[in-house]
């Protein structure tokens, strides 16, 4: 099941856009104040300098976002980790498009330091870098954003303005060419982060290589026919979790708070009512006096497909869909749940079968 979104907790939602932090960036905060102890600098200044920080990250991603529905495009959420954020779009998004969006953040970073160098009376960008205090540190750390940003790496702005130039200028394989130079940069990265002893960048070297790799099997799922149907991938309703329809939120708050399950049945013996985030509960549960049947946070509408459904065709739900799941269902009855990140690891795996027996896709 998909059990990496059950370490994001929601922090607002801007637009109809979902903003989350992984909770690993609590432990980054938590790091650089220890850091700050050690080195006996001011533990305050630090902690801002990271929240700060952040904002700009969470802005450069919403940027991504805002431009994203100008193509009609729409944004599932964004995630906020120790090493940047990610807006995770839905449905396909044409070259052109694909270029404007990814340009979009790192041009927001570059107005905001614009904005910052005309309002700091300095004469250039270096010598405003070189000033002692957070204003000069929050506006290096933009500026480096935007060109970080531009690397030509997937999943970074860069890898997708590479991609969606190539696309442009008619190279079928574009996606592979793009996948396969990010996964070489980021052994780059990692042999820098080894030599210089940065787990920092090691983390993004990681991200970076297992990213152009589901990239290359996902954009592999959507050009061949993938072999398959809704029931060989599915988890089974038996080793799903779910919530018998008149449970309350605090009832079923403790199985919320053990489970890495994101999203629960709500189900009356095995015919579907509807599902429940965890993450609704979490967040109702903060008032224990107003407590209140799960049902009324129940979703309605989701993506629903029978057993015997092309994968092909689940890939495209799970590419428009508002949320990380497809129910396999039968008549009224839940079979079993598809999770986004199960059907990504089954197109990873497959497409590596099919490099080993050399065939590339584009």
């Amino acid at each position: 099941m998909n059990n990496t979104r059950s370490f994001e907790l929601n922090l607002v939602t801007v637009k109809g856009i979902p903003l989350k932090v992984h909770l690993t960036f609590l432990l980054l905060i938590a790091w650089v104040g220890f850091n700050a102890i050690s080195n006996r600098q001011n533990v305050w200044i630090e902690i801002s300098f990271v929240l700060l920080l952040f904002l700009l990250v969470a802005l450069h991603e919403l940027s991504h976002a805002l431009s994203a529905r100008v193509f009609g495009v729409q944004t599932r959420d964004i995630v906020l980790y120790p090493f940047g954020g990610i807006a995770s779009l839905t449905g396909a998004v044409r070259p052109f498009a694909e270029l404007t969006i990814a340009l979009a953040g790192p041009a927001f970073n570059m107005a905001v330091a614009t904005i910052m160098l005309l309002v700091s009376g300095h004469g250039d960008a270096l010598e405003l870098m070189a000033q002692e205090g957070l204003y000069g540190r929050i506006f290096g750390a933009n500026l480096a954003l935007a060109i970080f940003n531009l690397i030509p790496a997937i999943p970074m702005d860069g890898g997708r303005v590479l991609r969606a130039a190539l696309q442009l200028l008619g190279l079928k394989s574009a996606t592979w060419v793009a996948c396969r130079l990010s996964q070489l940069i980021s052994i780059g990265m990692g042999a820098l982060g080894l030599f210089y002893d940065n787990p920092i960048l090691l983390l993004i070297a990681v991200l970076v290589f297992t990213s152009a790799a589901r990239e290359l099997s996902f954009a592999h799922g959507a050009v061949v026919q993938i072999k398959g149907t809704a029931a060989d991938v599915m988890s089974a309703l038996g080793k799903l979790e779910a919530l018998e329809h008149g449970s309350t939120v605090s009832g079923s708050l403790p199985q919320a708070l053990r489970s890495l399950q994101t999203f629960f049945p709500v189900l009356v013996g095995q015919r579907l009512l509807g599902f429940v985030s965890r993450d609704a509960i979490l967040n109702q549960s903060i008032n224990p006096e107003n407590d209140i049947y799960v049902s009324e946070l129940m979703l309605k509408e989701f993506p629903q497909v029978k057993p015997q459904t092309p994968l092909a065709v689940v890939l495209q739900l799970l590419e428009q869909a508002r949320v990380p799941f497809v129910a396999v269902t039968q008549e009224e009855s839940l079979l079993g749940m598809i999770f986004r990140e199960n059907l990504l690891d089954y197109l990873l795996v497959g497409s590596l079968r099919n490099l080993k027996r050399g065939t590339s896709p584009q």
